[in-house]
């Protein structure tokens, strides 16, 4: 803040040229004020030291579009941030992996499905659906490792240039008249459950497509009808490798998912190498009687 030989200079007085033959500092290796200066301010205002520190910090932060998997404890960044801002938005989540979120407890599959994954017995008189059936490889509180069988899903796409209501309740519609008739062979399909909403990003970064999906009844495994509609596809999926994290609790807000999803990486932390991290799905459980109880967030594990 003074100008070097100036009347503010400390050293005004200094009986020597500055990078004279009498400058003690005479044999330095830098320009004053330049990049090799130590007391050089970058144009972000840090100095030499703290320049280095940051590109060190960036080294070791990947941009947007190689980032894979997730901090331990933090959610998905957000949508379209450059590497240093998202420095800035990601914030560490407390995380107790088996902590309740809500004071509802999960509903449990028994009053859902009519053939239930997790050996419980449907409940009698309850209006359960056909669901996908799986095999729990692993358990721990409400975390799962599932193999889900071979099956049949029909998909719609979400217009990602719709708010997420709008292009939601429209993908829904489109699959349940495909179900109730609008197909090849003019047949009517039972509802099933869960409606699975599945988001693809860019590393992580801007969602590119999203799609509503829903399983078919066993019975339409083999001779599928068709879609009328183009807008909705047919996917056979072989057996598949889920780890699933189930919570309870009316419909979730944007920031519930948020936690749920952030305790499942958490936990998956250490097996980062094993998942699609780019892929979320989210299941919703609908029981025939309108309630909405079973929430669950998971993540695809690679084929091997």
């Amino acid at each position: 803040d003074f100008i070097l030989g100036g009347d503010e200079d400390p050293d005004h007085d200094r009986d020597f040229i500055l990078g004279g033959d009498e400058d003690p500092d005479h044999d330095r290796d830098f320009i004053l004020g330049g990049d090799g200066d130590p007391d050089h301010r970058s144009e972000d205002g840090l100095d030499g030291n703290e320049e280095e520190e940051l590109k060190q910090i960036m080294a070791d932060y990947p941009g947007k579009f190689d980032r894979r998997g997730p901090k331990v404890g933090v959610f998905r960044p957000k949508f379209g941030l450059s590497p240093a801002k998202q420095q800035k938005h990601d914030k560490t989540v407390i995380v107790e992996p088996c902590e309740t979120s809500h004071e509802a407890k999960v509903q449990p599959f028994n009053e859902i499905c009519r053939n239930p994954s997790d050996g419980t017995t449907a409940l009698f008189g309850a209006k359960t659906l056909e669901c996908p059936s799986f095999k729990v490889v692993q358990q721990s509180c409400d975390f799962q490792l599932r193999a889900y069988n071979e099956g049949v899903w029909a998909l719609s796409s979400m217009d990602l240039q719709k708010d997420y209501e709008a292009s939601y309740r429209e993908a829904r519609e489109t699959l349940q008249k495909y179900l109730d008739g609008d197909n090849s062979q003019d047949v009517q399909m039972e509802n099933t459950a869960p409606l699975t909403t599945v988001s693809v990003s860019n590393g992580f970064s801007t969602v590119k497509e999203a799609y509503l999906a829903v399983f078919l009844p066993a019975f339409y495994h083999t001779n599928t009808p068709q879609p009328n509609n183009s807008n909705v596809a047919l996917q056979k999926e072989g057996m598949q490798l889920y780890y699933v994290h189930s919570f309870g609790g009316p419909t979730p807000s944007y920031d519930n998912y948020k936690r749920e999803f952030a305790k499942l990486a958490s936990v998956l932390g250490p097996l980062s190498q094993e998942i699609i991290w780019d892929t979320t799905y989210i299941n919703e459980y609908i029981a025939a009687g309108g309630k909405e109880e079973r929430h669950e967030v998971a993540f695809r594990v690679m084929a091997s």
